[in-house]
């Protein structure tokens, strides 16, 4: 209208509804938005709060966005999950009427004219109490020595046979039957089919583990694990049962659990840990066309080799049969002779000297022997000429050439008494020059001295 003001946001119009003393500005639905907004915001208690509730009318954006509500049986608060944030936690697979605790700021959509929560993090409900149990058996397991690094084995270099522990229609038997496929198409694969996810999960995993240590089947490691999931997916390869068969297992074992953040204890457990089933296929398996690739190389160089090898010991061969050596060997020996005559001759001149020098110093060292030894049986003799004669003044013949003589009995006994004899005996008697024979006829006992 023409010569009309026209009213603008805090401008105070002609109403009857306002008193005249009512000085107020007047907002717009903005402004009101943005006070409310920046009260939430700002509220000690609303700026980072948790908040537990089902989720229900989920969506998943294509601009990487997550928005859904969440209730419970009183009442719904919407939810902002906004790319930046939700990238962390893309393990978890968020579906509708799924229990979850949610983190963030609670605020205000304008447009919306309602208010929401923006998450920055999120977990499944219960969650925590999970993580705490499976961190309490991991530090039991820990300290028994179950994930000691000696207590390992070591894969083998060539693998011929593996054995899979995996669910049987998921994609982590495809994916490594393909790879293994691919990089060695000689591999035996053995499927130990199980469950990989629920409440019974654990003890399928453990049978199907002991079933592939049957010696009949050679497998020669194994392979246990399956595809990326939720946290709550994976507990099973978080259960004690599944991480007590991993530790018993007889053959090398390898973990294969996809995961993005956290750990499995079956990954502390194994003997090797990969991020994912292919990841495991690629560790065990060798690549066979590189090996074959490998084996004509070295087969090629040791052809060269030995190429090289002949030809050098055949021109070798050549330069000796050419040799005087090789067409006259006689000629090897002359020289060896020609040593050994001129050895014998120097040895027998030294022998000679040896000797002779050896005969003269003998010589002189036995003079001053020769004059003692002369000296010595010089006064040997002189001793011996003395006892001899000591000997002969005692000695029973110069008796007897004295006049003595021995008086002997029939029985050869030397008699010197009258008493051993009787009148009639025969006796012997010696003397200096003979022996004379008499019988006696009288015995007489008084000294010879005294009387005839």
């Amino acid at each position: 209208m023409c010569g009309a003001a026209r009213w603008k946001p805090g401008m105070i119009p002609d109403n009857p509804m306002q008193g005249a003393g009512d000085k107020r500005p007047v907002l717009s639905v903005s402004q009101v938005s943005q006070i409310i907004r920046s009260a939430l915001q700002n509220h000690p208690q609303l700026g980072d709060v948790l908040v537990e509730g089902e989720i229900y009318n989920l969506t998943y954006h294509s601009s990487g966005h997550i928005y859904f509500s969440l209730k419970d049986n009183d009442a719904v608060i919407k939810a902002t999950f906004f790319k930046g944030q939700n990238q962390r936690f893309r393990h978890i697979r968020l579906t509708d009427g799924m229990q979850v605790v949610v983190g963030g700021q609670v605020s205000a959509w304008p447009k919306g004219g309602s208010y929401q929560i923006n998450i920055s993090r999120i977990r499944v409900a219960g969650e925590g109490e999970l993580r705490q149990k499976i961190a309490e058996l991991k530090a039991r397991l820990h300290q028994e020595g179950c994930f000691d690094r000696a207590r390992k084995k070591t894969l083998p270099g060539f693998v011929q046979t593996i054995g899979i522990v995996t669910a049987p229609t998921g994609a982590a038997v495809r994916d490594i039957i393909a790879v293994s496929r691919e990089l060695n198409p000689r591999v035996n694969i053995l499927l130990a089919p199980c469950l990989v996810q629920g409440p019974t999960a654990p003890l399928t995993i453990a049978a199907a583990i002991e079933a592939l240590q049957d010696p009949a089947l050679k497998v020669d490691v194994i392979i246990a694990g399956r595809g990326g999931g939720s946290f709550e997916d994976l507990l099973p390869f978080n259960d004690e049962v599944t991480v007590r068969a991993f530790l018993n297992s007889r053959i090398p074992i390898v973990s294969a659990v996809g995961h993005e953040i956290d750990q499995s204890l079956t990954d502390l457990a194994a003997d090797a840990s990969a991020p994912t089933p292919s990841a495991a296929a690629k560790m065990v398996n060798i690549d066979y066309h590189w090996l074959m690739e490998r084996i004509a190389e070295s087969e090629t160089r040791l052809m060269v080799l030995l190429r090289n090898r002949l030809q050098n010991e055949r021109r070798r061969l050549e330069m000796i049969q050419q040799s005087g050596v090789y067409t006259s060997p006689e000629l090897l020996f002359e020289n060896a002779w020609q040593r050994l005559d001129h050895t014998e001759r120097s040895l027998q001149r030294l022998w000679s000297g040896l000797v002779e020098r050896g005969h003269a110093a003998l010589l002189q060292a036995s003079q001053p022997l020769q004059s003692a030894f002369k000296q010595h049986m010089q006064r040997t003799l002189a001793r011996y000429e003395l006892a001899r004669e000591r000997l002969g003044n005692f000695s029973p013949l110069a008796t007897l050439q004295r006049g003595y003589a021995v008086v002997r009995d029939q029985n050869q006994r030397s008699l010197t008494s009258h008493r051993d004899v009787k009148a009639g005996d025969e006796l012997k008697i010696y003397l200096a020059d003979g022996r004379v024979g008499a019988l006696v006829t009288e015995i007489q006992d008084r000294p010879l001295l005294e009387g005839s």
